[in-house]
């Protein structure tokens, strides 16, 4: 009651009280809230609710008579804190830089409402610069399209759009409202994207004068309509706009809007047209608030007048865009495979826990986009029964060092991706008897603990590239393709090499003798189109199959060295221009060769007994 009138005085000069005190006395009715009890003539009571803390009433207070009801201690309501409504420059000031009045109510600013103007506009569709920050939320959400909530998001969000100075000024009939977009947004989880206009068609005086009949048009070019959504909100629309000014058609505007990471996009264009004639420009979607790194997608208005894009997690985002741009091409493997990473459930842990262990799955997810491996089970972990039963893999530290393909796992044709080379461990690929085609990638040199390759019975064409010398390998199977070009002399750098297997391609060119200083132990190159002599390094090998038929330009000799390879078992010279004699050094062979076949050669005697 304030001052020191009494309990008894208050209730006699103010009926209405006296009659709700002594309701609350004998029934406990009309009671919601109670404070905890205060000590009269202390500091705690200041004859205010202000700064108390409130409480549920204690159910056995209720129709005590005489009692007043007391706070339940286990039930406080502690969201609910009643201040003093009147303003105080020093003890109770009016929030967000509103002013105390002398009459003690606050004039608010910047959006605030309410008493105290504690009330912030947070959340109304509009975009407020004050509450643009982390602490507010940035506004709520307002200021950006992926957590406006709003009709109004996005309305005039845009002041000078794509840089364009005159926008607003062209004519009066320009409207700040047929533009949207959110041009304040600067919530750091949200993806940067920059739009680039430029290489705007010009329409010249000539076309001008044939579609108006005016002589003296200036020439001018014009911006498409553009339109940008993701997962169906609009973050971005710009009508079509001219630019009067010649030296403008020869320059590049650009914009950045922001995407909520994980989003899945589509660019749309309407272009201007006069008549027969159409103003085209290129428009280029880059990821960041800049265009200094290769675009995402690009065309031109007049061929393609919808762009798709994704932006993928975050974290993926950060690990997979300094090995490929194209992981935002949803056109491409790459970009199929980091959409689908985004959403799996599994890869943004993985992701958090370090990049290797996803740099793999998603080196496994662009090989299966590429074919379509008869599997569905790509949810678990790559080293826990990922992709079977199309794919068996073995892990070594949660690394995968093994990539069997079962042979026909596959759907479709298609290539073996350059992505293989991020199984840094990698020590055993087996991808035989399915339907790759395309080229070996040379980065498969980059493969550095591959001990194993087997790419045979496939469609694979082009050379075998040389950067195979930088890997570990033992074995290399590549029959059966169309493999063409010759066989690497740097294969002979491979100093565990023992098995070579390309048999049944189109290859030309010598037997490189590099290979003489390997430790081979077969060495297949039947049916293929090799040329040169038979070199007489490989005897010094340890081979014991060597098969060089079927090859029709391989010609000289047959080497005396071939005597000194105790442990052959198999040697077939079959239909080559081979020629001279047979080495009687071949009889020294007698106890381990068993398959020897030299028909269709142009030998001039026969094999005599050593």
């Amino acid at each position: 009651t304030g001052g020191n009138v009494s309990m008894q005085e208050y209730m006699d000069t103010e009926p209405e009280f006296r009659s709700i005190l002594l309701n609350i006395v004998f029934n406990g009715t009309n009671v919601s809230l109670v404070t905890g009890s205060v000590t009269l003539n202390t500091a705690e009571l200041s004859y205010s609710p202000s700064g108390l803390r409130w409480f549920r009433m204690r159910e056995a207070a209720r129709g005590a008579p005489f009692n007043y009801p007391t706070a339940d201690q286990s039930r406080p309501v502690d969201e609910i804190l009643l201040s003093c409504a009147s303003c105080d420059d020093n003890e109770n000031p009016c929030s967000f830089g509103g002013k105390c009045l002398d009459d003690s109510t606050c004039a608010c600013v910047n959006g605030g409402s309410g008493a105290l103007c504690k009330v912030p506009p947070t959340g109304d569709g509009r975009c407020n610069p004050y509450f643009n920050n982390e602490v507010y939320g940035w506004d709520g959400g307002d200021c950006c399209g992926g957590t406006c909530r709003k009709p109004e998001c996005g309305l005039g969000g845009l002041s000078v759009p794509f840089g364009i100075e005159s926008y607003y000024e062209q004519d009066a009939s320009t409207d700040v409202l047929s533009v949207l977009g959110y041009g304040s947004c600067k919530d750091p989880s949200m993806a940067p994207l920059t739009l680039e206009l430029k290489d705007f068609d010009v329409f010249n005086k000539t076309e001008w004068y044939s579609i108006l009949g005016n002589e003296d048009g200036d020439p001018f070019c014009s911006t498409a309509a553009i339109n940008v959504r993701c997962n169906g909100v609009t973050y971005l629309y710009f009508p079509q706009y001219i630019l009067n000014n010649e030296s403008d058609c020869g320059r590049s505007f650009t914009e950045t809007i922001h995407v909520p990471f994980g989003s899945q996009c589509e660019l749309s264009t309407n272009i201007p047209c006069f008549g027969p004639y159409c103003l085209n420009h290129t428009i280029s979607v880059y990821y960041g608030d800049d265009t200094s790194s290769p675009p995402i997608r690009s065309g031109n208005t007049g061929d393609e007048s919808r762009l798709s894009f994704g932006v993928p997690s975050e974290c993926l985002t950060d690990v997979l865009r300094n090995y490929s741009s194209s992981i935002f091409d949803l056109s491409t493997h790459q970009g199929q495979a980091a959409s689908s990473l985004s959403n799996d459930g599994i890869s943004e842990f993985l992701c958090s826990e370090g990049p290797n262990l996803v740099l793999e799955r998603y080196a496994l997810t662009v090989l299966n986009a590429s074919v379509h491996f008869k599997s569905s089970n790509w949810e678990p972990y790559q080293c826990h029964g990922w992709g079977i039963p199309a794919v068996k893999t073995t892990c070594t530290n949660f690394s995968v060092t093994s990539l069997v393909l079962e042979p026909d796992a596959v759907s479709q044709v298609g290539t073996i991706p350059t992505e293989l080379f991020l199984l840094s461990n990698l020590q055993e690929l087996v991808l035989r008897s399915n339907n790759f085609t395309s080229t070996i990638p040379t980065e498969i040199g980059l493969l550095t603990s591959l001990e194993s390759l087997e790419l045979w019975e496939n469609g694979l064409s082009g050379t075998i590239p040389s950067e195979i010398g930088m890997s570990r390998l033992s074995a290399l199977a590549l029959s059966t393709n169309e493999l063409t070009g010759t066989i690497p002399t740097e294969l002979g750098l491979l100093s565990s090499l023992s098995g070579i297997f390309l048999d049944e391609n189109a290859l030309t060119g010598p037997i490189p003798s590099e290979l003489g200083a390997l430790p081979l132990a077969s060495l297949l190159v039947p049916e293929n189109n090799l040329s040169g002599t038979i070199p007489t390094e490989l005897g010094a090998t340890s081979i014991h199959t060597l098969t060089l038929h079927s090859n029709p330009n391989l010609s000289g000799t047959l080497p005396t060295e071939l005597g000194n390879l105790k442990s052959l078992v198999t040697l077939v010279v079959i239909k080559t221009k081979v020629t001279g004699q047979i080495p009687s050094e071949l009889g020294l062979l007698s106890s381990s060769l068993v398959n020897l076949k030299l028909w269709l050669n142009q030998f001039s005697v026969s094999i005599t007994s050593a």
